[in-house]
């Protein structure tokens, strides 16, 4: 799974709460977080060619929703 900080922006700007938890009481920001670590270690190994395309979305995510 890589991020798409321009989804997040869009579900955000239409009403989605950042703050909300699932039912582990993880919030978007933790799970996004947790993803990230499972990625880098999947690309590393697997594709290493989409590592790139990885880095450059999770950090935008990340400071989306840290905003929220």
């Amino acid at each position: 799974m890589w991020a798409h900080p321009e989804i997040v922006q869009l579900l955000l700007d239409n009403g989605a709460d950042p703050h909300s938890q699932n039912s582990e009481g993880k919030t978007a920001l933790e799970i996004v977080r947790e993803q990230l670590k499972r990625d880098l270690t999947a690309t590393t190994i697997l594709m290493p060619a989409r590592r790139k395309e990885m880095l450059l979305n999770y950090p935008k995510v990340i400071e989306i929703l840290s905003v929220y």
